[in-house]
C-alpha cells in the first residue's frame, strides 16, 4: 500500500516538529548567547516586531534594551537591539518554529523588568508582540563617571617665601582673551581656590589670579575632563616699589636765577640825609677852630 506524497511530507514535518517542540530548550541550547534554533526542514525565517510601553500610562519607553530569548531559560539570549524614538523594536531573520520558543525581554535600571508570554514563529511570518515594563518609584539614576563634572582647584602662594595668600581674586577666564570669564571664587585663608561642575569638556581654560601688590598671576592652559580635579597653582610675584620722581630743572633758565633789585625804602634815604648833614655840620665847625 502506498501513500501519496503530498499527505507524507507534511505528516513528517509535523512529527519532527513535535519532536522538537518536546525537548526542553534549556537542556537543548545551553549557555548564554547561543544561535537560534533550528528549523524544521521547509520552515521559512521569520520576524519579530512590536513595541515597550509603560504598563501604567501606556506611554512608548524609547532607546531601552530588548532581547529575544528562549522561553524556557531567559538567561538564553538570541538577539538583542535597543528600541527607537517611538520605542519600537525588530528582530528578522529569526528561526520559524511550530512551538512557542521565545519570548521578549525589555530592561532598564529605572523600570522592573518587562517579559512577554511565550510565542511561536511560524514559517515566513511576521509576529507582532509588545512589552509592557513597570517604572520603578523613588529611582534615583547612578551618575555615568564618563559623564561626572570636573573640578579645578589649586593654591595660590607668593614667590620665594611660598605663603599662601588669602582673599586673592581667582577668575576662570579664556586663553585667547582673559577679559572673558565664566566664573570667579577668591581663596581661602590657606590659599586655596575650587570651581566645581564645570561640564564642558571642550573649551580650553586658563586661571588668572589678582592680589593688591602682586603682579596677575595665570595657571597653565587646560581642559575639564569628567570626574577628575585637576590642580592648577599659581605662584605670585610682588610688583616692584613705586619710585617718586624728583622735580625737573627748567632748561629755559639755565640754571641760573636772578633776584630783583629792592626797591629803597623812605627811611633809609630820610637816614642817609641825616647823616650827610651830621657830617657837613662837624666838618664847618672844625674849619671854624
Amino acid at each position: 500500500m502506498s501513500f501519496p506524497r503530498l499527505i507524507l511530507i507534511p505528516t513528517i514535518i509535523l512529527l519532527a516538529s513535535l519532536l522538537i517542540s518536546s525537548i526542553p530548550a534549556s537542556a537543548a541550547y545551553p549557555g548564554p548567547n547561543t544561535g537560534l534554533p533550528p528549523m524544521p526542514d521547509g520552515y521559512s525565517p521569520g520576524s519579530v516586531t512590536g513595541k515597550v510601553y509603560k504598563t501604567v500610562t501606556t506611554d512608548a519607553v524609547p532607546f531601552i534594551y530588548v532581547a529575544l530569548v528562549n522561553a524556557s531559560n531567559t538567561s538564553m539570549i538570541y538577539m538583542t537591539t535597543t528600541s527607537d524614538e517611538t520605542g519600537r523594536y525588530r528582530f528578522i531573520g529569526i528561526s520559524s518554529t511550530s512551538g512557542s520558543a521565545y519570548r521578549i525581554i525589555a530592561k532598564d535600571p529605572a523600570y522592573t523588568d518587562g517579559q512577554t508570554e511565550p510565542f511561536g514563529i511560524p514559517s515566513g511570518t511576521k509576529v507582532f508582540v509588545d512589552v509592557q515594563i513597570l517604572p520603578k518609584e523613588n529611582y534615583q539614576p547612578t551618575p555615568d563617571p564618563s559623564q561626572a563634572p570636573g573640578t579645578a582647584s589649586g593654591r595660590v602662594t607668593q614667590i620665594g617665601t611660598g605663603a599662601p595668600l588669602y582673599g586673592a581674586t581667582v577668575c576662570l577666564v579664556s586663553p585667547t582673551n582673559a577679559d572673558i570669564v565664566y566664573e570667579t571664587t577668591t581663596t581661602d585663608q590657606n590659599g586655596v581656590f575650587r570651581f566645581t561642575d564645570l561640564t564642558d569638556f571642550e573649551t580650553p581654560y586658563q586661571i588668572r589670579v589678582s592680589q593688591d601688590g602682586f603682579k596677575d598671576g595665570y595657571s597653565l592652559i587646560f581642559q575639564v575632563e569628567p570626574g577628575v580635579t585637576t590642580d592648577l597653582s599659581v605662584a605670585m610675584d610682588l610688583k616692584p616699589p613705586e619710585i617718586t620722581p624728583f622735580p625737573t630743572r627748567d632748561p629755559t633758565t639755565d640754571g641760573s636765577q636772578t633776584s630783583p633789585t629792592p626797591e629803597p625804602s623812605p627811611g633809609f634815604g630820610v637816614a642817609i640825609a641825616i647823616l650827610a648833614s651830621a657830617i657837613g655840620v662837624a666838618i664847618a665847625g672844625r674849619k671854624k677852630e
